[in-house]
């Protein structure tokens, strides 16, 4: 009787030592894949944001180059008004100036 109780015991320890290994082996298999898991969501997310930086940056330069152009666009206006306001003063003092000349008046 002594040795039946020592024979299960001897293989309840064999038992709880397969199942030990299986759990220890299903671990490193599970660890594994997490692992694996993570650096393929990892480079997942790092090429994501270098898609979001790019598209940042287009989204920038895109809005600088239409307020440039707006900018742009207005100065060229005040310009020609400034051109036009300015043209005629121009045209009558250079008369004013050459009647001057002219008439020996300077």
């Amino acid at each position: 009787m002594i040795e039946e109780i020592l024979k299960k015991v001897a293989e309840a320890e064999k038992n709880a030592d397969n199942i030990k290994s299986e759990s220890e082996a299903t671990a490193r298999e599970i660890r594994a894949n997490a692992d694996k898991k993570a650096k393929e969501e990892k480079e997942i997310a790092f090429l994501n944001a270098r898609v979001k930086k790019a598209d940042e940056v287009m989204s920038a330069k895109n809005a600088c180059s239409e307020h440039f152009g707006k900018t742009l666009e207005a100065a060229k206006t005040e310009a020609e008004k400034y051109k036009a306001e300015k043209g005629g003063k121009v045209e009558e003092l250079s008369d004013d100036l050459f009647g001057r000349i002219r008439n020996g008046d300077c």
